[in-house]
């Protein structure tokens, strides 16, 4: 599909509320896009934007933010990370992390 063919209707409409944390990255990513299509004189406006998000329905913010292990916790956090599947570096920037908030 040719730039100056999308609308924020494309892509946007079937994950706003069903996936909105997706839908966000859509539309930062489709401004980037657009405001590269008007500077080459592809496109004469940008569809998507914060216009957009006032036209479409309030995307749900749940949230489910886990509890901070106690300190007792911490050991068996750090073994179920080490032997999980994430990959290697996943792994060292979790205990990285961990480690790093003991300090202060």
């Amino acid at each position: 599909m040719a730039v100056d063919e999308i609308t924020s209707a494309h892509v946007l409409e079937p994950v706003w509320t069903a996936k909105p944390e997706t839908a966000g990255k859509i539309n930062q990513r489709m401004e980037t896009v657009m405001d590269w299509a008007i500077t080459h004189g592809r496109r004469l406006d940008n569809p998507p934007g914060k216009a957009l998000v006032k036209v479409l329905p309030r995307m749900s913010r749940d949230h489910n933010h886990h509890l901070a292990p106690h300190c007792s916790e911490v050991g068996w956090a750090l073994y179920k990370v080490r032997e999980s599947t994430s990959s290697q570096p996943g792994k060292l920037a979790f205990e990285f992390l961990v480690l790093a908030q003991t300090l202060f």
